[in-house]
C-alpha cells in the first residue's frame, strides 16, 4: 500500500446565524507562479460539475473522484482529461446514492461508500449504508447494503483483501445516541468482525504499518494499533476539543486546537506547543519531516455571505516550528477535497477547480 502524505483540513464554524461560508470566485484571474517553491502548481479543467466529496490517486497519472447522483469519475492522464465511468443520468447505474469516499489501492482494485438515505431513488431508499468494490479499475462495481448502519465513517485497506473501517450504527431508541464500531475484513469487505468502541470515532489514518483511530471533537486520545486493529493503545492528548489531528508518519503529528497547536515527534508519547498560522479553512502538507506547506482561505464579505477570494501560503523546513508566509494568491480556490502520491504528485480540488501539484 503506498504511503499517504499528511494532508490535514481544519475547519471552523462562524459564530452568526446570518452569515454562511461559499467559496465564491470574484472575476480575475488566478495566478500560481511561486505558489510553492519547488514545486510546479497547474489549474486543470474539470468537466463534472455534480458536488464531488472524495478523491483517490493510485498512481500520479491515475485517478479517480466521487460524488454525488452516484458520480465516479476517472482519470489515466494526470487530470488532464476525464471520463464519467458512472453517473445516476447513465442506465443501470451501480448506485444512485451520493458517494462520500472512494479508496484505490492500486490501478484496478478500489472501494467507495455511500450514508444511508431515507429519501433516495427506488430500492436504496432506506437500504443501508453502501460498501461498493471493483477489480477492473471501475468500471464495474460489487455492493453490500449495511441496513443498519448509518454511514461507514472511514475506510482504509492494506491490500485487495484485507481491510479495515469505522462503522456508525443508528442511534439507540432509548439513549439516542449512535454506536461505534471498528471492522476488520480479510474478504474485500463481504464479511466484517467488529468490535465496538466506548466513543464516537470518524477517522483512520495508516502510517507506515501503524492505524491511528481518531476519536470525534472533543476527544481526549488517540489509539493506535500496530496489528492491523487487532489491539488498540490510547494515546492521551494535551488538550480536549481539537479542531483536528493528522499524522504524517507514525511519530510526527500535528493538533489544531482552539486551545492551542501541539506536535509530537514520538508517535504521540509527547507533545510541544507551537504555533500553525491557520485559519477557518488551512490545509497543509508534508513532503518530509523538515519540509511542510500550509494554504490558508482568505475571507471577504458581501451583505451575509462570507465568502473565499483567494488564499494564501506558507512554508516551513523546520518540521513546523517556523513558518515564513510565501504571498497571497487572489482568485485561486486552492482547498477542498486532496490526494498526494508517493511519487511528488498532489491533487486538489476546490469550488470545481482541480489543481496539480508537481515536484521539480
Amino acid at each position: 500500500m503506498r504511503k499517504a502524505l499528511f494532508l490535514l483540513i481544519i475547519i471552523a464554524s462562524v459564530a452568526c446565524k446570518k452569515q454562511s461560508i461559499e467559496p465564491q470566485q470574484e472575476e480575475g484571474t488566478c495566478n500560481l507562479s511561486g505558489f510553492w517553491p519547488g514545486w510546479e502548481v497547474e489549474m486543470l479543467d474539470f468537466p463534472e460539475r455534480r458536488k464531488q466529496h472524495a478523491m483517490s490517486f493510485p498512481t500520479a497519472e491515475i485517478g479517480y473522484t466521487a460524488g454525488n447522483y452516484g458520480t465516479i469519475m476517472k482519470t489515466t492522464d494526470g487530470g488532464d482529461n476525464w471520463e464519467t465511468l458512472h453517473s445516476g443520468e447513465h442506465t443501470n447505474p451501480p448506485t444512485k446514492l451520493g458517494l462520500r469516499d472512494i479508496e484505490f489501492i492500486d490501478e484496478m482494485y478500489g472501494f467507495a461508500t455511500a450514508p444511508k438515505d431515507s429519501h433516495g431513488f427506488g430500492d436504496e431508499i432506506n437500504a443501508g449504508a453502501l460498501l461498493m468494490r471493483t477489480r477492473d479499475g471501475g468500471q464495474n462495481w460489487e455492493k453490500t447494503y449495511y441496513p443498519e448502519v448509518r454511514n461507514i465513517n472511514a475506510l482504509a485497506f492494506f491490500d485487495a483483501q484485507n481491510g479495515i473501517g469505522i462503522f456508525q450504527y443508528e442511534a439507540l431508541a432509548d439513549t439516542l445516541s449512535p454506536i461505534f464500531r471498528v471492522g476488520k475484513t480479510s474478504n474485500a469487505g463481504i464479511d466484517w468482525d467488529y468490535t465496538e468502541l466506548p466513543f464516537r470515532a470518524y477517522k483512520l489514518d495508516i502510517k507506515d504499518d501503524r492505524i491511528f483511530l481518531m476519536e470525534s471533537w472533543g476527544g481526549e486520545n488517540v489509539w493506535y494499533s500496530d496489528d492491523q486493529g487487532d489491539n488498540w493503545t490510547a494515546l492521551t492528548l494535551p488538550v480536549s476539543g481539537y479542531t483536528q489531528i493528522h499524522f504524517v508518519n507514525k511519530s510526527l503529528g500535528f493538533i489544531a486546537s482552539g486551545k492551542g497547536d501541539y506536535r509530537t515527534q514520538d508517535g504521540g508519547i509527547s507533545w510541544q506547543a507551537i504555533e500553525i498560522p491557520g485559519d477557518d479553512l488551512s490545509l497543509i502538507h508534508f513532503e518530509n519531516e523538515q519540509e511542510g506547506f500550509l494554504i490558508n482561505a482568505i475571507y471577504k464579505t458581501d451583505w451575509d455571505l462570507i465568502y473565499i477570494s483567494g488564499v494564501e501560503s506558507y512554508h516551513t523546513v523546520d518540521g513546523g516550528n517556523n513558518w515564513t508566509k510565501i504571498g497571497d494568491f487572489d482568485h485561486c480556490i486552492v482547498s477542498g477535497i486532496n490526494d498526494f502520491t508517493d511519487e511528488g504528485r498532489g491533487y486538489i480540488m476546490g469550488n470545481g477547480d482541480l489543481f496539480r501539484f508537481s515536484k521539480n
